[in-house]
């Protein structure tokens, strides 16, 4: 557990989630954001720690155990914002010690302030970069997760698909990664499109108080 604290859930698990479960608004770090969340998914914080700049949410019910990951990270100002969403499954490739990945990088769209989503807060502009990947992880390998396991086995190996979009905030110097991931079974297609259940994240993702980034 403490490994898994102090590393954090990068997430390892999100491929054809469909929208057949209710979504449902949800806060984020304690309101200051929210976005809209299966309404069976379980808020893995209210069942073990998990990192201060992480929310992770997780339905274990689910054959392909699907699990959104939404974290702060510092600003990568050496990535362009049609590189950056690579750089940043490549580095989640790292920390879960995949084996094998692909990725494939999407669109780049900046989004303006209004009044429902930033309070007009002229620190409003947001640039989303997103993209599909998949990764092959051995289970129980760092950023790996299971609400029931008390330990996981290492030679468990999985494939796993995950759409990723990077949330850039350049002017409060932030980049938000939100990671949808689940594992592939043998009956499943994943998709190289970003799927309806996070395109309705995303499209609902809300910055409420822009001072979470400040300090």
């Amino acid at each position: 557990d403490d490994v898994e604290a102090e590393h954090g859930w990068r997430c390892t698990r999100g491929h054809t989630i469909s929208m057949a479960v209710p979504h449902a608004p949800s806060p984020l770090f304690g309101g200051a954001l929210s976005c809209d969340v299966p309404s069976d998914w379980v808020n893995v914080s209210e069942i073990r720690q998990v990192p201060d700049n992480q929310e992770v949410f997780l339905a274990s019910n689910h054959p392909e155990e699907p699990c959104l990951v939404v974290e702060i990270l510092e600003y990568q100002s050496g990535q362009p914002n049609d590189k950056v969403a690579t750089f940043l499954f490549e580095d989640l490739g790292e920390s879960n010690g995949s084996s094998n990945s692909s990725f494939q990088s999407h669109s780049v769209v900046s989004m303006q302030p209004d009044n429902n989503n930033t309070n007009n807060n002229e620190n409003g502009n947001m640039i989303l970069c997103t993209g599909v990947g998949r990764q092959r992880i051995a289970m129980g390998s760092r950023g790996t997760f299971d609400l029931t396991a008390a330990a996981t086995r290492p030679q468990d190996i999985r494939d796993v698909h995950i759409e990723v979009c990077v949330v850039r905030l350049p002017t409060v110097e932030a980049d938000m990664l939100l990671t949808l991931s689940s594992t592939i079974l043998p009956t499943s297609s994943p998709s190289n499109e970003l799927s309806e259940s996070f395109r309705h994240i995303l499209s609902t993702f809300k910055i409420h108080e822009w001072t979470l980034f400040q300090g």
